[in-house]
């Protein structure tokens, strides 16, 4: 009879000494003979446990440096655009191996190789590398040591912040779940109205995770949307590239400020505020030609702040919008004080008066 491997935990040095030596004493009285050589009996912080680091000090599960190089070894035995399916294989399931640690991002960044693989008829058949493809490989050979390591405990903690998102045929909205709750909406491009219900849902939340990103940061956001495929997608990638830019988006801006997010599903009778919000038509959303900009530009010097205006249609990046969108410097412009930039003022008819 064999044991499998095991380990104990206490919440302190000598509760921990105490638990090592009772099963030490039990497997003896057992009559297992003990692996010397593989064991460690003395309380650590700090071990490596089926190829992975377990460390209590910072309660992270990392993969060991060894490990990373030896994946960025293989990488590096490519040495032409056309590997065979097994030298791929080799690569996807070192990276999938990494879920543990890493999280989504292993599936979400393998998507393009799999889908190559998955189109060989023998594992010694060459495959041409798709750019995107190409993309994922040297992503992982660039980022392997620089990606967050996941806790080891799982989150039980109540969200930071809480958001509900949604997309109509002609806006996205979002709004935190708050007594002064923050509303985003930024009106879709031509382009983006010809996307899918989808794709315009996914973009819903980055828009709404870049408009109020300085919120957000270091924080636990919970995220509500009635798409069941934006919280698939958000969790593992899409083989649709359009929807995979948008998911390597959302993973990059909370790599970057540190956002912990959390999406889930609501049915639409549970969404209805952010569906409200996506369904407003802004009237305001025109815009000055460029032509006129420059000539009132050049003749009363450079515009330092556009006070009227949003995501879509600035004519300098420091400016003010009604809703929070992408980029703004705040909303309600009534509440700055204009005299510290030399403010670019087209304000909607009904505000002309409060304007002047």
């Amino acid at each position: 009879m064999y044991l499998v491997d095991g380990w104990g935990m206490e919440h302190d040095f000598d509760s921990c000494n105490d638990l090592a030596n009772k099963m030490k004493q039990d497997l003896k009285s057992s009559g297992f003979f003990v692996n010397k050589d593989k064991s460690i009996w003395q309380p650590t912080k700090k071990l490596i446990w089926i190829g992975f680091v377990w460390d209590l000090n910072t309660h992270t599960l990392e993969i060991p440096s060894e490990k990373i190089q030896r994946f960025k070894n293989d990488i590096n035995s490519l040495h032409s655009v056309s590997p065979t399916a097994r030298q791929l294989a080799k690569i996807t399931g070192k990276i999938i191996s990494f879920m543990s640690s890493l999280g989504n991002i292993c599936r979400i960044m393998s998507r393009n190789m799999l889908m190559l693989i998955s189109t060989s008829r023998y594992w010694d058949e060459q495959i041409s590398l798709t750019s995107n493809a190409i993309s994922e490989i040297n992503f992982w050979h660039t980022n392997c040591e620089l990606l967050p390591s996941k806790t080891l405990f799982s989150n039980n903690f109540l969200p930071d912040k809480i958001v509900y998102t949604d997309a109509s045929s002609f806006a996205a909205a979002g709004y935190t779940v708050e007594t002064f709750k923050k509303v985003v909406l930024k009106m879709w491009t031509y382009e983006e109205k010809q996307k899918s219900s989808t794709y315009r849902e996914l973009k819903a939340v980055l828009i709404t995770l870049n408009s109020l990103m300085k919120y957000f940061h270091s924080r636990l956001v919970k995220i509500y949307t009635d798409n069941r495929n934006v919280v698939r997608i958000i969790t593992a990638g899409s083989m649709n590239a359009e929807l995979q830019v948008l998911a390597i988006e959302i993973f990059n801006l909370c790599v970057q400020n540190n956002i912990s997010i959390e999406v889930d599903w609501v049915p639409r009778e549970e969404n209805k505020i952010a569906d409200f919000y996506s369904k407003i038509f802004d009237f305001d959303d025109w815009q000055i030609s460029d032509i006129h900009f420059k000539y009132f530009n050049n003749l009363w010097g450079s515009f330092t702040c556009d006070v009227f205006t949003d995501f879509n249609n600035n004519k300098v990046p420091m400016f003010f919008s009604p809703h929070w969108c992408p980029g703004t410097g705040g909303v309600d412009v009534f509440a700055y004080d204009w005299s510290l930039y030399n403010c670019w003022i087209i304000p909607p008819i009904r505000l002309i008066s409060r304007s002047v």
